[in-house]
């Protein structure tokens, strides 16, 4: 703690120092605690006394403490390791292994066989006949007939007229062709000539010769064919399929256990123990006299000066009402 906070304790403990007959600090100014009226015991100045305080400091102290460390020690100790060896032994081992034998193997199978066989069967066969016959047909000949017909022609001709149509300006405003020329400023139309067919229809009766077709019935020969079912017996070769059992010999592989014994050398590994003496690093706790700082709380002796009120019997002024109450000095 700064040497400065502890000037306010100071005074605090001054101020409880100060006996209560002399009104101490907190006492009013005015009339004395006796009564309010009348003459009393008032402050009339100030005296400077010299007093002694204890007050509090923080000192730093130097002191002797006992710290464990731990430190690391060199020991002498004994262990057991253990040591691996090579042993190799020989054993017979018996094992089946797999072999591959040829082998002659016979087997039954079927195969199918076509067999021919004369058979007698009897059959209807069709034959052909021709029977000669005469019929009526009729038929289509030609006949030239003559007829009186009417008949309308055409009897008109062809004639020149002058016709009355609109002129073409060829795309240009103003302009039109008239004669062959082209001029400016002409009529919207022109004549022209063209060629009309004047029809003229005349009807007479004419005798027609033409040419038709007729019908005529007529006598013709033809031969009429037909088939009549004759039955004849006849031998013929029948092929059928039979199965037929056979025999083949065939050679396989295949694989048989054959059982074996050998000498064979195992490694084995063989674990020994051994004691022997090492030296290991152990921490060991040890107790040291260390001189340490601390920080103490110890009580000092000061002198001050403080001012002590002085208290004589004067008139009392007309002090102020205190909380509402009249008495006989406050008029």
């Amino acid at each position: 703690m700064k040497r400065w906070l502890l000037i306010p304790v100071a005074l605090f403990s001054l101020v409880l120092a100060v006996p209560s007959s002399q009104g101490g600090l907190f006492k009013k100014k005015g009339c004395a605690a006796e009564s309010d009226c009348g003459p009393a015991q008032c402050v009339v100045g100030y005296r400077t006394e010299t007093r002694t305080i204890t007050v509090n400091e923080y000192v730093t102290e130097a002191r002797k403490v006992n710290v464990t460390e731990y430190q690391t020690v060199a020991e002498k100790r004994t262990v057991t390791r253990y040591k691996s060896e090579e042993v190799k032994e020989t054993k017979p081992v018996t094992f089946t292994v797999y072999e591959r034998v040829k082998e002659a193997r016979t087997e039954e199978y079927y195969v199918c066989e076509q067999v021919t066989k004369p058979e007698t069967r009897t059959v209807t066969v069709y034959e052909r006949v021709e029977t000669p016959k005469t019929g009526t047909r009729r038929v289509s000949k030609p006949v030239t007939k003559t007829e009186a017909r009417t008949v309308t022609r055409d009897m008109g001709h062809w004639d020149t007229q002058c016709v009355e149509v609109a002129c073409s300006s060829g795309g240009r405003k103003g302009l039109c062709c008239r004669k062959n020329r082209c001029e400016d400023e002409c009529v919207q139309t022109r004549l022209v000539s063209k060629k009309v067919w004047i029809a003229q229809p005349v009807t007479t009766t004419e005798n027609v010769t033409f040419t038709t077709c007729e019908w005529v019935e007529e006598k013709y020969n033809y031969v009429e064919v037909s088939s009549k079912p004759v039955q004849k017996t006849e031998t013929v070769n029948v092929i059928s399929n039979v199965q037929v059992k056979k025999t083949r010999t065939f050679d396989v592989w295949v694989s048989k256990p054959v059982t074996k014994t050998e000498n064979r050398t195992y490694v084995s590994y063989k674990s020994t123990p051994v004691t022997e003496d090492v030296m290991v690093n152990v921490c060991r706790p040890v107790t040291v006299e260390k001189t340490v700082n601390v920080r103490v709380c110890r009580p000092v002796t000061k002198t001050v000066e403080v001012k002590v009120p002085v208290y004589g019997a004067v008139e009392c002024a007309a002090p102020a009402c205190e909380s509402g109450h009249k008495r006989g000095c406050c008029k």
